[in-house]
């Protein structure tokens, strides 16, 4: 090769005798080194650049020369020396031999070789649109097209006539799968592509031939071949590359920069979705849209670049050779997706069995995880109808061609996830159920093949892919292309697509998620899938029914409400529920769900153990499923919340509550309790709602010894009486036993949760007449529990006379203070803030410790109104914490945290500080803080006064007392504020101070 100016020269002649003796060298030392065999010389090409330049680099190289052994028929290996090292090495082999596709004609209505098609789904085109071009050669076309050949059955001598094409190129659409492996300084990538070769017959009328010639100046050849690569790595889908590109199928790499470079070479092999190019000897810069590369001999641009679309005759030309591409590309498809088929139902039992291993695992990791269902919010998404399964095949399937257009992207997502992953959300669980065995060999090689026909726009002339993609759904017109489901591979009519978890319930022909995700586009637009519908799901329940083990049982439900809320379908329900059975642990026989008509409201029947009917949920079904699930919308038609009037006309007549054995007295206990909750919720509704609810229970107890009493010698057999017979327990009554004698309502019962207000309801006594109370009121003693006689007297009829003597008479206890009762003005309500305090000036009301009394519940209001007092005065308060000096700083900051509190705005302090404050600011009951300023820093802690020192921190530095810094901030620096305290000294102190500090700091100097 020489250089002649610009333009590049061959010379051709005789290898020179020197120049062969050094060729012989080489190829003696090539055969020590391994790289070629003795007796093959090597042909040398020299070609000397005009200008220097750098080595370029190996990953672009190594793409281009990749790029050439595409479809090279000849050479297999490419190594790069550079400075006669060996920097790369590119090595192409078959690791399946080819083997023909059949397919199917018009004529004969069936696909003969792919046993998972249906009959009578129609032929195969395999002709172009204007038929200047048809699939076959002449050898296996004279009479028939390949396809009727091939499916005929009557296949004469086809084994003897298939190896002898095969050797001489004339062979029919053959398949085999080709590995390039990439070496780049010891590290190697290796990525396999899918290669199909078709032969093609062409046909022309001698018009448009003249006009071929005229513009090629070539013939327009009789016979062609149609060549396309797809990626065949079905590890690409392993979830671990994350993208949408080949990433290197296996890897051997851990150099990271020579791996790299190794893969990104690779990738360039078979090509990722929609980059996949066409090939007119060389590369183009044309792309397919899809993830194949195509070669064929198209007509070419003068800069050989692109496809001639300018040129009429050339557009027809081009535009039918590149359908029979997209035709060799779905027959290509469909033979791959055979053999998938093949493989995955010789494995299909085994991965049933790997399914049910892994979901029991998941499950049982699940339950020991499982929490309290929680709320979930209303979701709101557009409702779409699915469309109709009348509907023909050749009517649903939207052109590929005009998806093609759309450029719809592809979306690769990694779906596998761990068992872990899986089950940490119970919500997400219900709409995508477990499935947590990971891709199998055959769905990662289908998803590979789905995504590869997953397609965008094809660049820069979009018309390319286009064709392509009229050609695809041409040679198959009125059958859909083929998909993978969890039961094999079925056509994509036929296959139904998961949909908010109602695969659960259904297998047959449901493709799984994981492989949903991961090609998408490819079932929802090209296969043309429709999704599950709650009709499928009535359908199958009503034909076989359907029984659930008790966790199936309680996801069914779960899921049941989830789907609702998204797809509401209500009129199923009724229908659906009729034809469920169920069994639960431990049980002996199913149960039908369509007898089964309440659940147990918890904020109602709280206690577990309570008897119920049996048309009752069972209540271990209904704390796994959630009472908030069975409330739902959806599930109004199945159940409905137990009656509590229902329940209790039921629970009135068991022996519990009209015997009153000793045994039922906890079941009894509970009974009562849960009717006095629901007795104040009714209330709580309104006075009509109680009075009617009390009119009930009065009407079905009144009358039955059903209210346990205290048996302090524990030998009565029967220990209930009737409600009229009976005081409340809290009643008071010990100071008139040697008046009287009563009995009281069993202490257990106000354990188990029964109010005073429901017994009273029932008829039960609360205390003696006020006439009696008041005659011995002064002879009473309230040492311990002021409690009974307050709730009395809350109770009872009180005169403005009966006030004033409550008001003068001494019978209140104080706490820790037992010499005699007092009146109500001389004790104080203890709330939690005052009764911390143990402020040794005031005296607290003696009060159960189990009862909250503060100012704002019904017994403080009403003692407030007897004389109690709620705040001690300020002025003690203050004097008390000016003279005790040794209170702990925790006690101190609470007493001061107490006054703040009370001095802010609106504060019952307020008035008294502004009134008096003056007088307050001389007390020294503040932690304060002074540091010497000629002293080693050592912080000297005092109480002072509030006008002896500042809030500002910044003045300590000149010897004035601060406020305590600790006790400031715990207070958020309200202290200042609210005690008045000046923030620094005026400018007269300050000054003062300074000369002090200066004189003192001259007589140190002088000593």
């Amino acid at each position: 090769f020489v250089w002649k100016g610009d333009a590049l020269w061959t010379r051709v002649g005789p290898v020179p005798s020197d120049l062969e003796k050094t060729l012989d060298d080489i190829d003696a030392q090539s055969v020590e080194g391994g790289a070629a065999r003795k007796g093959t010389k090597w042909t040398t090409f020299v070609l000397d650049s005009r200008d220097l330049y750098a080595v370029p680099s190996m990953t672009s190289l190594g793409q281009f020369l990749a790029s050439s052994l595409t479809f090279t028929k000849s050479l297999h290996t490419i190594r790069v020396y550079v400075d006669d090292k060996l920097e790369m090495t590119l090595a192409k082999q078959t690791t399946r031999a080819p083997k023909e596709i059949e397919v199917a004609s018009k004529s004969s209505g069936v696909l003969s070789s792919m046993g998972w098609s249906r009959s009578g789904e129609g032929g195969t085109v395999t002709s172009s649109s204007n038929g200047i071009f048809t699939l076959g050669s002449p050898s296996t076309s004279s009479t028939r097209s390949i396809a009727a050949s091939a499916l005929s059955g009557r296949s004469t001598s086809s084994s003897a006539n298939r190896s002898s094409n095969s050797s001489s190129g004339n062979a029919g659409i053959m398949e085999s799968l080709t590995r390039l492996t990439v070496t780049v300084g010891g590290e190697s990538s290796s990525v396999d592509a899918r290669y199909i070769s078709a032969p093609v017959t062409t046909k022309i009328s001698k018009d448009m031939s003249k006009r071929m010639e005229r513009v090629t100046k070539k013939k327009v050849p009789a016979e062609l071949r149609v060549e396309v690569f797809l990626a065949a790595g079905a590890s690409e889908v392993d979830g671990t590359s994350g993208g949408s590109g080949t990433d290197g199928g296996s890897r051997k790499a851990h150099n990271k920069s020579e791996s790299d470079v190794a893969s990104a070479i690779t990738s360039s092999f078979a090509p990722s979705t929609g980059t996949g190019k066409i090939f007119i000897g060389f590369q183009t810069s044309q792309t397919t849209g899809l993830a194949a590369h195509v070669s064929a001999p198209f007509v070419p641009t003068v800069e050989r670049e692109a496809i001639d679309l300018v040129d009429p005759t050339l557009r027809a030309y081009n535009s039918e050779l590149l359908q029979i591409s997209g035709m060799v590309l779905r027959l290509g498809l469909e033979r791959a997706m055979q053999g998938v088929s093949e493989r995955f139902e010789a494995m299909h039992e085994v991965y049933l069995a790997e399914d049910e291993a892994l979901i029991k695992e998941a499950r049982a990791k699940k339950h020991n995880a499982i929490e309290e269902q929680k709320a979930e919010k209303e979701e709101d998404e557009e409702l779409t109808q699915t469309a109709s399964e009348d509907t023909t095949v050749s009517k649903s399937l939207m052109s590929f061609a005009k998806y093609m257009a759309k450029g719809v992207k592809t979306t690769i997502v990694s779906a596998v996830k761990t068992i872990d992953e899986i089950v940490s959300n119970d919500e997400e669980e219900l709409i995508r159920p477990l499935d947590p065995r990971p891709l199998s060999f055959e769905e990662r090689e289908a998803i590979l093949l789905m995504r590869s026909f997953c397609a965008k726009p094809s660049t820069p002339d979009a018309d390319i892919g286009i064709a392509i993609a009229d050609g695809f759904t041409r040679v198959m017109p009125d059958v859909s292309p083929p998909v993978l489901t969890r039961t094999g591979v079925v056509r994509g009519n036929y296959a139904r697509l998961p949909k908010d978890g109602l695969e659960a319930y259904i297998h047959q022909n449901v493709v799984r998620r994981v492989v949903l995700e991961n090609a998408r586009e490819y079932h929802e637009f090209i296969a043309q899938c429709t999704t599950l519908t709650m009709g499928d799901l009535s359908a199958y329940i009503q034909e076989n029914g359907i029984h659930f083990e008790e966790y199936d049982f309680v996801r069914f439900l779960k899921w049941w409400v989830k789907f609702n809320r998204i797809r509401p379908c209500y009129q199923y329900g009724p229908l659906i529920k009729r034809h469920i059975s169920f069994s639960q642990l431990n049980a002996t026989e199913p149960r039908s769900l369509d007898k089964i008509y309440y659940f147990r409201e918890r904020n109602i029947f709280t206690d577990d153990d309570l008897p119920m009917p049996d048309s009752v949920i069972a209540l271990s079904l209904q704390e796994n499923i959630g009472t908030r699930m069975l409330e739902d919308a959806s599930l109004r038609s199945w159940f409905s919340p137990l009656p509590v009037d229902v329940w209790a006309s039921f629970i009135s007549q068991q022996p519990i509550m009209t015997q009153g054995l000793v045994d039922d007295a906890e079941a009894r206990n509970l009974v009562l309790s849960m009717l006095s909750r629901e007795y104040k919720r009714q209330y709580r509704y309104g006075r009509a709602e109680g009075s009617q609810f009390e009119a009930l229970m009065r009407n079905l107890l009144s009358d039955k010894s059903c209210i346990p009493f205290e048996d302090p010698k524990g030998k009565a057999k029967n220990t209930t009486d009737l409600p009229t017979e009976l005081y409340l327990s809290s009643a008071s009554l010990e100071a008139f036993s040697g008046i009287s004698s009563f009995r009281k309502v069993n202490p257990e019962l106000k354990d188990a949760g029964v109010s005073d207000d429901f017994l009273l309801a029932l008829g039960v006594r609360k205390s003696v007449s006020v006439e009696f109370l008041f005659s011995n009121l002064d002879k009473l003693k309230w040492s311990e529990n002021p409690k009974a006689l307050i709730d009395y007297l809350r109770s009872a009829t009180l005169t403005s006379q009966d006030m004033e003597n409550l008001r003068s008479m001494a019978y209140l206890p104080a706490l820790n203070d037992k010499s005699r009762t007092f009146a109500p003005s001389e004790l104080y309500i203890g709330g939690s803030d005052l009764s911390g305090l143990n402020l040794p000036f005031i005296r607290l009301i003696q009060w159960p410790s189990d009862d909250k009394l503060s100012a704002e519940s019904a017994d403080g209001k009403f003692l407030m109104k007897l004389g109690c007092r709620v705040d001690p005065p300020l002025e003690p308060f203050l004097k008390y914490l000016s003279s005790q000096d040794d209170l702990t700083d925790e006690k101190r900051f609470h007493c001061l945290s107490f006054i703040n509190k009370r001095l802010q705005p609106g504060g019952v302090y307020e008035r008294v500080w502004a009134k008096s404050s003056a007088s307050f600011k001389k007390m020294h009951f503040l932690p304060c803080t002074r540091k010497d300023p000629f002293g080693d820093g050592t912080l000297v802690k005092e109480l002072r006064a509030p006008q002896e020192c500042y809030s500002d921190s910044a003045c300590q530095v000149m010897g004035f007392i601060i406020l305590d810094p600790e006790v400031d901030r715990k207070s958020g620096r309200t202290y200042g504020t609210s005690f008045q305290l000046v923030s620094k000294p005026s400018p007269q102190l300050l000054l003062k101070r300074m000369l002090e500090v200066v004189l003192t700091a001259k007589m140190l100097l002088e000593h």
